[in-house]
C-alpha cells in the first residue's frame, strides 16, 4: 500500500496542527517528512511529545509502545498499525518487499501466524513460514501443469495479493495489477471490469469464496479456476452461444456469511446471471477452531470499529462503543451446519429478486473423498495429524469428513428454492497419487482446471443454450 493511500484511509491530513508522528525502523528512511508530517528513527522520539503515531515499515508495535513509555511513562495513541511501506509522494511505483514480521491473523488465538494484511505474500514467503517447511518448492510445482516453469516463477508468483479493510467484510483484495494477479475496480480478482450496464449477448457469472475459489498460488488470472470455467463453457456452447464473462468475487478467509454479504450488497446489482459459490471449507475451518461463520464477521467488523476509535480518539471525539466479540461455548458442527444452510437460503433469496440462479458447489478438500494421496500430499496431512492444535479435536481428517458429510445433507434436505447443489468434495478421487493439492484446501492450476472443468460441465447440462 502506497503511504500517500494510509494517509487518505484515516484521513490523516486533518490531523497536521496537532501532535503526530510517524515512526520507522533504525536506519530505515532517511525522509525527514511525508505530507508534512514528520518522520522520527526509533531513537529519536524523545525529541517530539508524541500524542498519535503511524507506524512505518515492517516495524514491531511492542517494541515502540515500550519505548515511548520509556521515555514519557504512557503508551502513545497508534493510528494504523498495519506496516505501510514509505513511497514519494506522487511515486507511481509499490515496493513490495518480503514481509519479515508475521503477525496473528483475525483467527482464533490458536491459528498460526501469517504476513501483515496490506503486503503481498509470494508463493516464496509461503514455503518460508513455520507450518509450511515440511514442504519443497519441488512438492508444491508437481501441482502444477507447468512444474518446470513454476520453478522459475516461484519468486515473482503471489499465494495471497494486497488486501484492504472493509467494514463488513473485514477485508477485501485491494484494486490493481500485482504481478499476475490482477484485480478489477469492483474487488473481484478479473482482468477486466464488470461493465454497467450489461450489453446485450453476454451471459455473466460471479464466482464466490474464499481462498480456494480466489485460487490463491495462481500464477496468473488465465490460470484461475473462473478462467477454466469460462473457457470450458466457451467451447461447450459453441460460436452461437452469448458470450460469457467470469468474474471471481473471493478473498481469503471468507466464509458463507462474508459471501451472502458480498452477494447482497454487491454481486446482485451487476447483472449476475449465475452466482456459484465455491464454498465450505471455511465455515469448517473457523469452527474447528472455536468461531462461527457469523462470530468470524462479527470479529472483522469489530477490527474495523477499532479502527475508526483510533481516529475518533486523535480528534478528542467520543468513541464508538464496539459490538462484543464472539465468545463463549465453542460451536458446534451442527451450529456450523445451519449458519452456512441459513446464508445460502439468504443468498438465494436475493438473487432471485434480480431473476438469478444460485449455485452451491461444495468444495474438494485434501480430506474429503478418497484420493489416493501423493508423498507430499501424506506429509501435509502428518502435519496435520501431529498438530496440538488440531489433536484436541480429533482427528482432523475425520472431524472435516464428518463435517462435510453434514453439510451436504442440510443442503440437499434444505429445499430452498432458486438454489442449485453440487458436491465436489470427492472430485479428486479419480486422479491416483498425481499431486494436486497445495495443502488441505488449495490446488495449483492443475486442480484449478479440474474443478474449473467440472463447474462448467454441470452448468452447461443445466442450461438452456441456443
Amino acid at each position: 500500500m502506497r503511504f500517500l493511500d494510509a494517509l487518505q484511509l484515516f484521513d490523516l491530513s486533518e490531523l497536521k496542527p496537532r501532535c503526530v508522528a510517524i515512526v520507522t525502523d533504525e536506519n530505515e528512511s532517511s525522509t525527514r517528512s511525508m505530507g508534512g508530517i514528520p518522520v522520527l528513527m526509533l531513537s529519536e522520539l524523545e525529541l517530539l511529545d508524541v500524542d498519535a503515531i503511524i507506524v512505518a515499515n515492517r516495524m514491531d508495535v511492542r517494541v515502540l509502545k515500550k519505548r515511548c513509555t520509556e521515555i514519557s511513562g504512557k503508551k502513545p495513541r497508534i493510528i494504523g498499525t498495519a506496516h505501510w511501506t514509505f513511497c514519494e509522494p506522487g511515486g507511481a511505483k509499490e515496493t513490495a518487499s518480503k514481509p519479515d514480521q508475521p503477525r496473528r491473523s483475525n483467527a482464533a488465538d490458536d491459528e498460526h501466524e501469517f504476513p501483515m494484511l496490506t503486503q503481498p505474500v509470494s508463493m516464496r514467503d509461503l514455503v518460508s513460514l513455520p507450518f509450511m517447511s515440511i514442504h519443497s518448492i519441488d512438492d508444491f510445482c508437481q501441482a502444477y501443469i507447468d512444474p518446470e516453469s513454476m520453478r522459475r516463477d516461484w519468486d515473482t508468483t503471489l499465494w495471497i495479493s494486497p488486501r484492504e479493510p472493509h467494514p463488513f467484510l473485514g477485508e477485501q483484495l485491494s484494486v490493481g495489477k500485482h504481478r499476475g494477479f490482477a484485480v478489477n475496480r469492483d474487488h473481484m480478482r478479473a482482468d477486466q471490469d464488470v461493465e454497467m450496464p450489461k450489453p446485450d449477448g453476454r451471459f455473466r457469472v460471479f464466482l464466490v469464496g474464499a481462498s480456494t475459489a480466489l485460487s490463491v498460488g495462481a500464477p496468473s488470472n488465465g490460470r484461475i479456476i473462473a478462467a477454466y470455467l469460462k473457457d470450458r463453457l466457451d467451447r461447450l456452447v459453441g460460436a452461437a452461444a452469448p458470450r460469457i464473462e467470469v468474474f471471481t468475487a473471493a478473498t481469503p478467509q471468507w466464509t458463507s456469511t462474508h459471501e451472502r454479504i458480498v452477494i447482497e450488497n454487491r454481486v446482485a446489482r451487476l447483472a449476475p446471471d449465475l452466482v456459484i459459490a465455491l464454498t465450505g471449507a471455511a465455515d469448517v475451518f473457523w469452527a474447528i477452531r472455536g468461531q462461527s461463520a457469523l462470530e468470524v464477521a462479527t470479529d472483522f467488523f469489530c477490527e474495523s470499529v477499532n479502527h475508526f476509535n483510533r481516529y475518533l480518539a486523535t480528534q478528542s471525539l467520543p468513541r464508538v462503543k464496539p459490538f462484543p466479540r464472539a465468545g463463549g461455548t465453542e460451536p458446534t458442527t451442527q451450529r456450523m451446519v445451519e449458519i452456512l444452510v441459513w446464508n445460502a437460503r439468504q443468498s438465494s433469496y436475493a438473487l432471485n429478486q434480480v431473476g438469478c440462479p444460485y449455485w452451491l458447489a461444495l468444495q474438494p478438500t485434501l480430506m474429503t473423498g478418497n484420493k489416493q494421496w501423493s508423498s507430499g500430499e501424506r506429509r501435509h496431512i502428518d502435519l496435520l495429524r501431529g498438530a496440538k492444535d488440531n489433536a484436541k479435536h480429533g482427528d482432523p481428517v475425520e472431524v472435516v469428513r464428518r463435517s462435510f458429510a453434514a453439510l451436504c445433507r442440510a443442503i440437499r434436505e434444505a429445499g430452498i428454492d432458486n438454489l442449485r447443489f453440487q458436491d465436489l468434495s470427492a472430485l479428486f478421487d479419480d486422479k491416483g497419487d498425481e499431486t494436486y493439492f497445495l495443502d488441505s484446501f488449495h490446488f495449483g492450476d492443475k486442480g484449478n482446471r479440474v474443478i474449473g472443468h467440472a463447474l462448467a460441465q454441470e452448468v452447461y447440462e443445466r442450461f438452456r443454450w441456443p
